[in-house]
């Protein structure tokens, strides 16, 4: 039976394809067609009065659009015998489809969009995950709205099959008409079959999906009842293995110590030198304990921290907790780098996954945060969660736990279970050391070199890489995450003000200090504006290095005296309006009309979006003209254009222009 429904279902398929086909084969055809005919007759004169735009080529477009719907046939045709039901395969044959579709639709000037019903169909039928099918159908539903022609026409010119029906007979136009209409009708149809094939296939499964999980449910039943009965066999030979560890480390060490200590009361009074003897063997057998011990509670150690970070420890635990729990765990511990002890990584680890534990089975959670970030030269722990709470606090073994491990690093720990539960802790722990991580960044290597001894020489300053251009920069900083950039303005493929410019953006908490020789105005103008924390030339001794190094970790500026007065007068010239960004006569010359406007717009501080909006580009277009403005001029960068834009009367040029 299911068998005959999957053939219907296929049936409405293939029915759409070749429909849809036929429909685009039509327009373009009658298009093509009708121009020759006006051509022929010589009608052009008076056609073209009365529309508001024709295609550009219908002979290309002919062809073009026939050529794209072979590839969606082969796209079908590939899917379908191939059973890409799921999985990364069907997901790029549809978006392959929709793209196909969307490409034909436009090159028919939107007088047709019934492709993408094809798009709902096959989405339907080949995409299985909900989050992923959702999307699919988001995107082709907007893109079906906003594929209107009488909606697009508003906004661009767009030629209308109606004006070329319009050129033949009374009897003629509605014949085509009526083509037209009942393609676009027996379309709309096939989909709601198709729709209603799917359901009444999927109905057939409701009984044997119910079946199943009745089935499931008695199986997940009874693996809950082995998994209890697991966990409780775990939990005792745990805690016989504990046992018996305790016994053959602490139990044979204090038996040797209690029976030596014995002997030296015995012996204290009659033979002191005996009693010296016994007890630094006594000694020697504590400090073989402590080992035995230390051993023991390495063995308690998580898995996961004897081969990853903290960070990353806490964040595969938050992601295998909230796989089986079916929890949002959502982790945050960015910020500055976090350097603990074997044993605060421990008791942190430990806090954090009781606290988790608790939220999942006492609190039924459904979301659960966990932040782990620095605040006063503290460590701030808070995992708290959108469960039932607790209003009266006990205190259990799991809280009483947490506090007494949370104490034993000095810090404090808080439960408040009012609104779900929130466990705070405050740690007094060492953050990295104070160790400050410098990347040197230099084009000639003897000075690369020279800066990497001297730094590494000093107390708390660690250079973690070395860089001979902007590129390598970037590079380094994804890798080794500096705190601090020395950074030479003058390298190869890519300079220090743009690479200064591009790290600040993406890492804004990354400190800059340009070190160059060069004390050009606009490169101290640059480097500044992009956001360098300092600016230094090169000969300044190795102890005000050091200390600019210090100064701009700590979040303070740095600049070199001798063109700290430049840098004053640079920007107090730029007050003035004294300081001109000069252009090129013959690139100002090149300019379009659309440039002039762009031009005009990016003097008013409109961002792209805006400047799309209020001229009807798109994002894409104004970045390309852009780009095509700043190389006639030859500015380097937007801030150029806009400072030129304002400094220059530009209103001419956009009124001739138009006129």
């Amino acid at each position: 039976m299911n068998i005959k429904k999957e053939y219907y279902t296929d049936m409405f398929q293939w029915a759409m394809l070749v429909l849809n086909g036929i429909a685009v084969a039509f327009l373009c055809t009658f298009i093509y067609v009708t121009t020759n005919r006006i051509r022929a007759n010589y009608d052009a004169r008076d056609f073209l009065g009365g529309v508001m735009t024709i295609p550009d080529n219908p002979r290309t477009n002919l062809w073009l659009c026939l050529a794209l719907f072979g590839l969606l046939i082969v796209n079908f045709v590939f899917r379908h015998f191939l059973q890409m039901r799921n999985g990364k395969g069907s997901a790029i044959s549809l978006v392959a489809e929709l793209l196909i579709c969307v490409v034909i639709i436009y090159r028919l000037d939107f007088n047709y969009n019934g492709l993408l019903l094809l798009v709902f169909a096959n989405v339907i039928a080949y995409v299985k995950d909900s989050k992923a099918k959702m999307a699919f159908l988001l995107l082709a539903i907007v893109g079906y709205l906003l594929a209107d022609y009488e909606l697009l026409s508003i906004y661009m010119p767009l030629y209308n099959m109606s004006d070329y029906v319009g050129y033949y007979t009374f009897t003629s136009q509605q014949w085509l008409f009526c083509i037209w209409n009942t393609m676009i009708s027996l379309n709309i149809i096939l989909f709601v079959g198709y729709c209603f094939s799917v359901i009444n296939l999927q109905r057939g499964t409701i009984e044997e999906v119910n079946v199943l999980y009745h089935e499931l449910q008695n199986a997940n039943e009874q693996l809950s009842e082995y998994a209890d009965m697991a966990e409780k066999m775990a939990q005792t030979n745990e805690r016989n293995r504990l046992a018996r560890e305790i016994h053959d480390t602490l139990g044979h060490s204090l038996t040797g110590i209690i029976a030596g200590l014995d002997a030296c009361l015995a012996l204290v009074d009659v033979a002191p030198q005996e009693v010296k003897k016994q007890l630094k063997l006594l000694a020697d057998v504590s400090r073989d304990g402590m080992k035995d011990v230390r051993r023991s509670v390495s063995e308690l150690r998580p898995d996961e921290m004897e081969r990853l970070s903290l960070n990353a420890s806490i964040r595969k635990m938050v992601t295998d907790m909230g796989r089986v729990s079916d929890t949002q765990i959502y982790f945050d511990g960015s910020g500055e780098k976090l350097e603990f002890g074997e044993d605060e990584e421990n008791i942190i680890y430990r806090v954090v996954q009781e606290s988790i534990t608790n939220a999942v089975r006492h609190g039924h959670a459904g979301q659960i945060w966990v932040t782990m970030k620095r605040i006063d030269g503290e460590v701030l722990l808070e995992v708290k969660d959108d469960g039932i709470g607790c209003k009266e606090l006990k205190s259990g073994f799991g809280t009483r736990h947490m506090k007494e491990r949370i104490e034993m690093l000095g810090g404090t720990i808080t439960f408040d279970g009012q609104k779900g539960f929130k466990v705070t802790a405050h740690i007094p722990i060492r953050w990295g050391e104070n160790m400050i991580k410098v990347l040197v960044a230099d084009d000639q290597e003897l000075i690369r070199q020279s800066l990497q001894i001297v730094l590494n020489s000093k107390e708390g300053i660690e250079v973690c890489d070395v860089a001979t251009d902007g590129r390598e920069v970037i590079q380094c900083v994804r890798r080794q995450k500096p705190d601090v950039i020395l950074m030479d303005i003058r390298m190869p493929k890519m300079d220090g003000v743009q690479c200064t410019k591009i790290i600040k953006e993406n890492y804004p908490q990354i400190k800059i200090i340009i070190l160059t020789t060069f004390d050009d105005d606009e490169y101290v103008y640059n480097a500044l504006k992009y956001g360098a924390s300092g600016y230094l030339l090169k000969g300044v001794s190795m102890d005000e290095l050091e200390s600019a190094v210090r100064t701009v970790y700590s979040g303070r500026a740095m600049i070199n005296p001798d063109i700290a007065a430049k840098v004053l007068t640079l920007f107090s010239k730029m007050a003035r309006a004294d300081y001109t960004i000069q252009v090129g006569k013959k690139g100002v010359e090149e300019l379009t009309k659309t440039e002039w406007k762009i031009i005009e717009q990016v003097g008013t501080g409109a961002a792209n979006k805006e400047i799309a909006e209020t001229l009807k580009l798109s994002d894409g277009t104004v970045r390309n003209y852009l780009s095509t403005i700043l190389n006639k001029l030859d500015l380097r960068d937007r801030t150029q254009l806009a400072i030129w834009a304002v400094q220059t009367n530009i209103a001419p040029y956009v009124k001739d222009e138009e006129d």
